[in-house]
């Protein structure tokens, strides 16, 4: 996951989204704006945790995180509380091979006293699963007035 992610002594710094099981995670250089949720987010913006396997989450924050993936902007839902972690080389390994296929978009496991923590995920292979299966007009979407910038 190279780039402005990775910080001088090694490590990566990722903005973690936890709500419960699974907790997911995306390089923090990718995110360009977080945005406060609002109802028409649900048809417009991807609802990770719920590709992920996860189930509904009540009374937890919401968020709209948008992520810059090549030329086109993609707005996920975060569900949870959000948290810019710096985590070492070593503890951001590869998903085993077995689990690709079921989670393209997951690209590595993040470990903490060697248990796995979070996954991590990668915009430009979810954009691509997602254009397999959308418009790609659905997948870039205007600036909401109200976005925090980052």
């Amino acid at each position: 996951m190279p780039g402005r992610a990775e910080a001088e002594a090694g490590a990566t710094a990722l903005l973690t989204i936890d709500a419960g099981s699974p907790v997911w995670a995306i390089a923090s250089d990718a995110v360009t704006m977080i945005e406060p949720f609002t109802d028409g987010d649900a048809e417009t913006a991807v609802d990770v945790r719920a590709l992920l396997g996860g189930g509904p989450v009540q009374d937890r924050a919401r968020r709209v995180v948008t992520v810059q993936v090549a030329e086109r902007r993609l707005r996920l839902i975060a569900r949870g509380a959000l948290q810019l972690r710096s985590l070492a080389r070593h503890e951001i390994v590869p998903l085993p091979a077995a689990f690709e296929q079921r989670s393209p978009f997951v690209s590595h496991v993040a470990l903490v006293d060697d248990e796995p923590v979070l996954l991590v995920v990668s915009p430009e292979p979810l954009l691509r699963a997602l254009t397999a299966t959308a418009s790609p007009s659905s997948l870039t979407l205007p600036q909401r007035p109200e976005a925090i910038p980052c």
